[in-house]
């Protein structure tokens, strides 16, 4: 009984943080073993068909500092690298609050990214096919859950979701379309 009102709360808080139509984890997408910090990702990056500009600084210990261009304002997230599989994902949460009385359980993003010199290609997770499997029970192995706003927020253990990802093809239907970056000079 216990476990369930936890998972209720985590839940509700989970709802109230997002904004809907996002495919969130409760664990993250790398374990100890598996960051990696890559020098190279670090630099201002533009979608040349949005004009969307991404900054990605050096954090704490071997993180990421990603400040992403938002309509109510920048949101600053941290990344941690890891490699799954045969490709990179870069597990992202919002910032740090100031505030150390929050009650906040961090969710993780999952964006699967590969780097080619000055190219930068970013795929997350698909919501709409994760909302379709999920509805139709065919994803045991990640336990997800819907919230109030229809995210998906899968509750499976970090292991579990690092083979199920390495499993799956690079191209997929579980991963949404790519989004192309090009690194712009400082």
């Amino acid at each position: 009984m216990r476990s369930r009102r936890v998972l209720l709360a985590v839940l509700v808080v989970a709802s109230l943080l997002s904004s809907g139509c996002l495919v969130v984890s409760l664990q993250p997408f790398y374990d100890g073993g598996s960051i990696e910090f890559d020098e190279t990702l670090v630099g201002t990056w533009e979608n040349p068909d949005e004009k969307n500009v991404i900054r990605v600084d050096r954090g704490e210990w071997k993180s990421y500092k990603v400040t992403y261009p938002a309509r109510s304002g920048p949101v600053v997230f941290t990344g941690y690298l890891t490699r799954v599989g045969d490709g990179r994902v870069l597990d992202l949460t919002l910032g740090r609050s100031t505030d150390p009385a929050t009650l906040l359980i961090p969710a993780h993003l999952a964006v699967r990214l590969q780097l080619l010199g000055d190219a930068l290609t970013m795929t997350g997770l698909d919501y709409d096919w994760f909302l379709r499997e999920t509805e139709q029970g065919r994803l045991p192995q990640l336990a997800p859950v819907l919230d109030a706003r229809k995210d998906v927020v899968l509750t499976a253990e970090t292991a579990a979701l690092r083979s199920w990802i390495a499993a799956q093809n690079r191209s997929g239907n579980m991963f949404a379309d790519e989004i192309r970056l090009v690194r712009k000079p400082y």
